[in-house]
């Protein structure tokens, strides 16, 4: 079969596909052109794999193959233990189906950014993009509605995707200054305006956080901003301490301007702790299950007669009742959307709930302990071969962007309404990229078939 001398072309094709990919993935009315990239990049990756990239040892691969084996457990699971025959073949034939074409396209990119790491820079501008522009459409509402209490959305499909993708950009930049700070050659005024930048980004994202009002979000990336700081004071030099505690000041301050929103406009934080033992008795409380049976009966109240915070009486009662169905469930369902809602519908008619609030337990009661065993396994793979990388003698360790980005968006799976379609597509994806990026690079040298 004729081929060309070499594979620039299709590797700058499959380049494109994943910044428009990257850009459009949280964004409304956008499935048919991801369906488009997904299709075409998973097609030139195929050509890249069997025509141009050497395989490697089959072990070298195994959270690539984990991955895959989730797709293959649930197509399993409609096989021999059907629970509803549509919802599972729509949900294989949907989002499976475009978690292993991620994949795909992740392995052969992981590829292509150790072969030409600058290439990197264009994904990461489609998150700079991404960024500056919800910032700027934040600033323009606040504008038209002369106020700045209000439920931001911007471009996004809701706010959690708007939180969650910037969660995501800040980890990379996270990843990305701890990974230039340990460069052992001398720094030239490049790096220091790349630095510069890349800080500016990082705030960016932090304030399109607390704009999205979102206090996982927010909390995750305090979380990781403060491990990012600490990191930098372990490594220890004078510059690096003062950016150090300038960084963890700033995050600090941005919290308590958080925490002073949240008790003047909201009182979750203030009264969490009696508002959570409240919702622990969820055989007494029962109108976290809003079914026929409890239309009219008030929330529950604490000994002073309030109304308690009604996001903590439903997350915490859902988490549990979650926990309880897993237990009963534990093969899932076989399709990964609204198995808590299928499962709330069957016990509570005229449930309208549909999430538990926790993403890993959504998504577990989707896909069965199998599915989320398979998945654990993966990102504990990733993030060992990661720490691992570290002590190799890489001028430039992209391993930290692998270690902040993997376990970031894992604690944001634990209390983040993130298990929907788009979420799930773009995790393995991530993972995938991350895997296939610590395997080649590994094997630099020996990429190109003869």
């Amino acid at each position: 079969m004729h081929r060309l001398k070499n594979p620039t072309f299709l590797e700058i094709s499959l380049l494109v596909l994943v910044v428009i990919l990257q850009f459009v993935w949280p964004l409304p009315n956008t499935i048919a052109i991801r369906n488009f990239c997904l299709i075409g990049g998973g097609f030139i990756s195929l050509l890249l794999i069997l025509f141009y990239y050497k395989p490697h040892h089959i072990k070298n691969h195994l959270p690539l193959l984990l991955l895959l084996g989730v797709p293959i457990w649930l197509y399993l699971h409609y096989l021999w233990i059907p629970v509803d025959l549509k919802l599972q073949w729509y949900d294989l034939s949907g989002t499976w189906l475009r978690v292993s074409l991620g994949i795909l396209i992740a392995y052969s990119l992981g590829k292509i950014l150790i072969k030409k790491p600058r290439w990197g820079l264009w994904i990461l501008c489609s998150y700079i993009l991404m960024a500056v522009i919800t910032l700027i459409l934040f600033f323009k509402t606040a504008a038209t509605l002369h106020s700045y209490n209000f439920v931001f959305t911007g471009w996004y499909k809701t706010k959690i995707a708007g939180a969650y993708f910037m969660v995501f950009n800040c980890l990379i930049c996270f990843g990305l200054l701890l990974a230039i700070n340990r460069i052992n050659a001398k720094k030239v005024w490049e790096t220091r305006i790349f630095t510069t930048g890349l800080i500016a980004v990082t705030g960016i994202c932090i304030i399109n956080c607390i704009t999205f009002r979102s206090l996982i979000c927010v909390a995750v990336n305090g979380f990781m901003g403060l491990a990012f700081a600490l990191l930098l004071l372990f490594f220890n030099n004078k510059r690096q301490i003062l950016f150090s505690t300038l960084l963890m000041g700033s995050i600090i301050a941005l919290l308590m301007i958080f925490i002073q929103y949240d008790t003047k406009y909201e009182g979750k934080l203030a009264n969490l702790k009696n508002d959570f033992v409240i919702s622990l008795n969820i055989e007494k409380n029962k109108t976290w299950s809003r079914s026929n049976d409890v239309v009219g009966i008030p929330d529950p109240i604490d000994i002073n007669g309030r109304t308690i915070n009604l996001s903590t009486y439903e997350r915490t009662s859902w988490l549990i009742k979650g926990s309880q169905l897993i237990i009963e469930h534990p093969l899932g369902t076989g399709f990964s959307w609204s198995a808590f809602k299928y499962y709330m519908a069957k016990q509570y008619p005229g449930s309208t709930v549909e999430k538990t609030h926790s993403a890993w337990l959504d998504f577990a009661l989707g896909i069965g302990l199998p599915g989320l065993f398979l998945t654990w396994s993966v990102i504990f793979l990733i993030v060992k071969k990661a720490f691992k990388q570290l002590k190799a003698p890489h001028t430039f360790s992209n391993a930290w962007i692998v270690i902040f980005v993997v376990i970031g968006m894992s604690l944001l799976w634990v209390v983040g309404e993130v298990s929907e379609r788009e979420f799930i597509e773009h995790f393995f994806f991530v993972l995938a990229l991350s895997a296939s990026y610590l395997v080649f690079s590994d094997y630099p040298s020996s990429s190109m078939k003869a």
